[in-house]
């Protein structure tokens, strides 16, 4: 808002787009991204359909597309706050799923209703989204990916395709956090986040 207070308009229309989003992303992990309509997202905040529109001209498409661009901004930021600085390879994997438990913490329903919709689709991260959203997601793991790359050049990895490597991760990943929340979602994320680095990087490094 370049620095403006917001008015009270603004942040009425703030919060009732927090509300929409909320709903959704309830209705769209129970039902399914394509089971679910605009006229049931209205129903369940108590807003007419036109009201949806004009917080979200892109209607359904629009909301779901805000509710990921939050998860992309939030696994941006635990990307460039727990990678920073590290240089060894086996270290920058273990930050990268460090990064990914952190964020599927904060959007446990968010991350578990995209990954159930699309969980098919090769573990691909920008899967059914913007380019420009998409491409932002997908540099996430471009850390990661250089880190196979030089691990193996160095002999420090076995001689896997980085990109087979990334695949390979995204799947552990993904089972493990899924099995987390499908649990409860409530026991400590650190033992979750030990068996997937036992679990992958011992595929992985070299004997």
């Amino acid at each position: 808002m370049d620095g403006q207070t917001p008015t009270r308009k603004m942040l009425e229309r703030q919060f009732n787009r927090l509300e929409v989003l909320e709903a959704a992303v309830t209705l769209f992990y129970e039902k399914g991204y394509t089971g679910v309509t605009v006229a049931q997202i209205a129903r369940a905040v108590e807003f007419g359909v036109g009201k949806i529109y004009r917080l979200f001209p892109g209607g359904k498409e629009g909301i779901y597309y805000a509710i990921q661009e939050a998860v992309v901004q939030a696994f941006e930021e635990e990307i460039q706050a727990l990678l920073a600085g590290v240089t060894d390879e086996t270290d920058l994997i273990r930050q990268y799923i460090r990064a990914a438990a952190n964020v599927y913490k904060i959007y446990p329903r968010q991350m578990s209703m995209y990954l159930k919709q699309f969980a098919g689709a090769g573990m691909d991260p920008g899967y059914q989204l913007p380019d420009s959203l998409a491409a932002r997601y997908r540099a996430c793991a471009s850390h990661v990916e250089q880190a196979f790359m030089s691990g193996k050049e160095r002999g420090r990895f076995k001689s896997i395709p980085p990109k087979t490597a990334l695949l390979c991760l995204r799947t552990i990943i993904t089972d493990c956090l899924l099995d987390w929340y499908n649990d409860g979602g409530q026991s400590p994320m650190e033992p979750c986040i030990e068996m997937i680095e036992q679990f992958f990087l011992t595929g992985l490094i070299k004997g």
